[in-house]
């Protein structure tokens, strides 16, 4: 299994498997609009004196494509993609994971930008009420896949995207593959 949570990326290794420049990348740490999240640990080189985990650069592609799809200060982005998806999940999915697509489908993050408001939660499970969104009726909700996305971050820094579109493992007493023979690798 891959490691996320290991700081171990230049921020132009971040940047890159962002799809951005790594000096766009700087400036919105420059300006604050993100912040660097846990341990730092100083590079011996000029810029951000920070190496960054495989979840930071998940959480920052996230960031990024929120900024790019939807009306949302840089700021909401990164706390989204960094704190409620990379840094945050619970008993289906891992931080940093999207949830297990044999299990739940695509991973989803619903924003309902006229609240301010996200959550995580798998596609398959998304119903009109939960677009509609929070307290009212028709209200407007951007909806982003992310497995695809997480896999392109993957591809990006030589690693696996497979593993990322698979997302967290399914629970110990789960089995999805049992009925169809198929051998996944652990």
């Amino acid at each position: 299994m891959i490691d996320l949570h290991t700081p171990r990326y230049s921020s132009a290794e971040a940047a890159r498997a962002c799809g951005i420049p790594p000096t766009t990348l700087r400036t919105y740490f420059a300006r604050n609009h993100f912040r660097v999240l846990g341990d730092t640990r100083p590079r011996d080189t000029n810029g951000l004196p920070h190496l960054f985990s495989l979840r930071d650069i998940v959480g920052l592609a996230i960031a990024l494509r929120l900024m790019e799809t939807t009306a949302i200060t840089p700021k909401q982005a990164f706390k989204i993609g960094m704190i409620d998806f990379a840094h945050t999940g619970d008993s289906a999915r891992e931080p940093g994971r999207a949830f297990n697509f044999h299990e739940f489908g695509e991973t989803a993050i619903l924003y309902w930008p006229q609240h301010d408001r996200a959550r995580i939660m798998p596609f398959d499970k998304v119903t009109i009420s939960e677009l509609q969104g929070v307290g009212a009726r028709y209200q407007a909700c951007s909806v982003l896949l992310v497995n695809c996305l997480i896999g392109d971050v993957y591809k990006a820094l030589r690693l696996d995207p497979l593993e990322a579109i698979n997302g967290s493992a399914p629970p110990e007493n789960s089995k999805p593959w049992e009925d169809t023979g198929e051998i996944v690798p652990e």
